[in-house]
């Protein structure tokens, strides 16, 4: 069984996303996600061990593009915990 740590941390009324948060919000798989931020296209940032953290508000704003319909549709409530999913 693999661990995955879900990352959320809320800053200035925003919430940033880790990895797999982003991609279970997105429904992308952690390469999908990785080349989106590579290539600029969601923008992301980095704690100070190096992992990729991605603002709630910019997350939405990508997945109306990637899908309206279903971003309409399916709300998602996203807290400010940090857990150890296992």
């Amino acid at each position: 069984m693999v661990r995955k740590t879900i990352t959320t941390i809320t800053t200035d009324n925003d919430s940033l996303l880790g990895i797999t948060a982003s991609c279970a919000f997105l429904d992308r798989s952690p390469n999908s996600v990785r080349k989106y931020t590579d290539s600029g296209r969601l923008p992301s940032v980095r704690d100070s061990s190096g992992k990729r953290l991605i603002r709630l508000s910019d997350l939405k704003q990508f997945k109306r593009g990637l899908d309206p319909i279903a971003y309409r549709s399916s709300p998602v409530s996203v807290g400010t915990e940090v857990r150890d999913g296992g």
